[in-house]
């Protein structure tokens, strides 16, 4: 077989090979589409324990490895300005089974810009609360590769995050 022949045949095969690719329509799983950082998309009204919360600033990093690292903006209405913010960093695992994204806070810091000793006080509290918690888990009700929609049924909100 001349060289010429033989370097058509290799295209030609080349060239069937990335046709049948295409035309399979792989698609990603969620566990990899998941896999990146997210950022909330707007702040978030929600009632939890009685208490009137506002989620804002919202951002995690799901790695394939199953860990997660997370930041988010806490305010509590209706209380005194000094006790009202609290930012949130934590860590901890993922999965996703049937549809639902489950994660489970390994290691969390709460803290306040105002400083007082109330305002530690809560984010000590919250930070316990963070720590001993059940898992969470949220029905994905969306997850592309730019965008993920959660809801969760307790609490009663949907949050929407965009792939930074």
């Amino acid at each position: 077989m001349s060289i010429m022949r033989q370097y058509l045949r290799q295209v030609f095969i080349g060239l069937l090979s990335a046709v049948a690719l295409s035309a399979c329509n792989v698609t990603s799983s969620p566990d990899e589409l998941i896999v990146g950082d997210w950022t909330q998309v707007k702040t978030i009204s929600i009632v939890d324990a009685g208490v009137s919360l506002k989620i804002s600033e919202s951002a995690t990093r799901y790695l394939s490895d199953g860990t997660l690292q997370s930041s988010a903006r806490l305010k509590i209405e209706n209380v005194p300005e000094t006790l009202s913010t609290y930012d949130v960093k934590s860590v901890g695992t993922w999965k996703i089974e049937n549809s639902k994204l489950i994660e489970s806070i390994t290691d969390v810091d709460v803290t306040t810009a105002s400083g007082t000793p109330q305002a530690t006080a809560i984010a000590r509290q919250m930070t316990e609360t963070i720590l001993t918690a059940e898992p969470s888990s949220v029905d994905i009700l969306a997850l592309t590769k730019t965008q993920m929609t959660l809801r969760e049924t307790e609490a009663n909100y949907t949050i929407r995050f965009e792939r930074r």
